[in-house]
């Protein structure tokens, strides 16, 4: 061990990240290309999953129509985002992100 401790964020935010990357970088998880004339594929994971960072997934911040908001973040290459809650109001989940230690 490095002697660094991982910084660890939490998020209530969407469920679904943005990536630029192709399906095959995410082994076990659920890709999706929306349609042809999108750019980034949606990762769709299950309740629980780990979602590790490759650089530039990301979850867009909002605010429902009832004024709920839901966060945003990115996550750089290395990162891991876990899943921790799901079911909660307007339909949010809660992601734990450990960051990578920097080099």
């Amino acid at each position: 061990m490095s002697g660094h401790a991982a910084r660890v964020e939490r998020f209530r935010s969407g469920r679904n990240l943005q990536t630029p990357h192709p399906a095959e970088a995410y082994p076990g998880l659920r890709v999706v290309k929306p349609g042809p004339q999108w750019s980034t594929s949606l990762i769709v994971p299950a309740d629980g999953q780990t979602v590790t960072g490759r650089g530039g997934e990301r979850v867009l911040a909002y605010v429902t129509p009832s004024g709920v908001c839901a966060a945003g973040f990115e996550l750089k290459a290395g990162d891991r985002a876990r899943m921790v809650a799901w079911d909660l109001p307007a339909s949010l989940v809660e992601w734990e992100v450990t960051r990578a230690a920097a080099p």
